[in-house]
């Protein structure tokens, strides 16, 4: 299990509008995935962090963070049948994803005439670093990367 998650642990996963407090569950395809992806956290403060950063990667400042409590609020289920047949077409893409996952990876013995551009994704037109909250999370964010021990708690951060 990834990071050491245990099943019934609480997590925090990053969606495009909100996040997530949810348990993790090894045998849910959806909440792997996001955890495998980068997109969960054992905290809700690093959770609104990521999709802050996230926000900022488009150049939006995100700053009414939703967080949803799936804990509380789960949707009810369909009877019967179908969403067994759901749960097994789930079941059975994780399966292929893990499978795709454990092939052999492409190795570059030898590369030549690379060049670097450091062209910006979005235009730079507000510069973040004037922002007091930026700077704020920033060194918040630096902390913790330097009183991290190992490199699990630096992917966390």
């Amino acid at each position: 299990e990834p990071h050491d998650l245990e099943d019934g642990q609480v997590i925090y996963i990053v969606m495009p509008s909100h996040v997530l407090r949810t348990t993790y569950n090894s045998k849910n395809g959806e909440t792997c995935l996001s955890v495998g992806n980068g997109f969960a956290q054992l905290d809700e403060e690093n959770a609104k962090l990521q999709l802050q950063a996230i926000g900022k990667t488009f150049g939006n400042m995100i700053t009414d963070i939703q967080v949803i409590d799936a804990t509380k609020d789960k949707p009810r289920g369909q009877k019967g049948k179908q969403a067994k047949a759901e749960q097994t077409v789930v079941s059975e893409k994780t399966a292929e994803v893990i499978a795709e996952t454990k092939k052999p990876t492409i190795v570059i013995t030898e590369q030549t005439n690379v060049t670097v551009s450091e062209d910006p994704l979005v235009p730079n037109t507000n510069d973040p670093t004037l922002d007091p909250e930026y700077q704020k999370n920033l060194d918040t964010l630096l902390q913790r990367v330097s009183e991290s021990k190992t490199p699990d708690e630096v992917n966390a951060v």
